[in-house]
């Protein structure tokens, strides 16, 4: 009879861990997409923060050229009267 006990007690331990193990191995999937996830979205930001960036610079160095060479076109005319 004891060694029944025993291997009743065993078994139900051997089924305990299993489930504890699965569900650490559950946990840890979890947090690999988590991470995986805040890595994808933090990357993605980084690349549109930069595009925007870019556009909004360039547009300002266009209007900047735009400008300077509207000046330069005003004081040559202005110079020739």
């Amino acid at each position: 009879m004891k060694k029944k006990r025993k291997k009743i007690k065993c078994s139900k331990l051997c089924f305990l861990k299993s489930n504890i193990y699965r569900y650490a191995k559950e946990v840890s999937h979890a947090i690999r997409y988590i991470a995986l996830l805040c890595v994808t979205f933090s990357t993605g930001a980084v690349i549109f923060g930069y595009l925007t960036f870019m556009s909004v610079s360039s547009i300002l160095f266009m209007s900047v050229s735009s400008v300077s060479t509207v000046l330069r076109v005003y004081s040559i005319i202005m110079h020739d009267f």
